[in-house]
């Protein structure tokens, strides 16, 4: 099941493809751009739903993106886009030796895809402007 934060994402996006089209004179740039939206909502409850597993405290490496806050007492440690920081890692093992924390959730994956999706998706839409911009570049050296 889709979280709240996934589907108002996935809204945007849509809203944001059917909004550009608007521009492009080109039925077929529509379609491309509607079919990867189509892609990029299917994959996100691929990540949403199976990327997703419970690891032992003792697997645990710094930058493993935590999904649920883990609260004892007074230690808290909550999910960062950066990851688990050492100083975090130093209290779940502590929490692990001391019998508190077994498991916790995180999320596998591969960090810098949105930014390669993002960035293919300007380079669709800006690339005249990037290729007269190379040739402006090549052609004063």
């Amino acid at each position: 099941k889709l979280s709240k934060e996934r589907k108002v994402i996935n809204v945007i996006l849509l809203l944001f493809v059917l909004g550009t089209s608007v521009f492009f004179q080109r039925i077929w740039m529509f379609t491309l751009l509607f079919g990867l939206l189509l892609i990029l909502l299917y994959n996100s409850e691929i990540v949403e739903n199976s990327m997703k597993k419970w690891v032992s405290i003792s697997k645990l490496t710094e930058g493993d993106w935590l999904i649920k806050e883990v609260k004892y007492r007074n230690i808290k440690i909550v999910p960062k886009p950066t990851g688990i920081s050492k100083e975090d890692l130093r209290k779940l093992r502590k929490l692990y030796r001391e019998g508190k924390v077994r498991k916790v959730l995180i999320k596998e994956g591969i960090p810098f895809v949105p930014v390669f999706l993002i960035s293919f998706l300007m380079t669709l839409y800006f690339k005249e402007f990037i290729l007269l911009s190379l040739a402006n570049f090549l052609t004063s050296s």
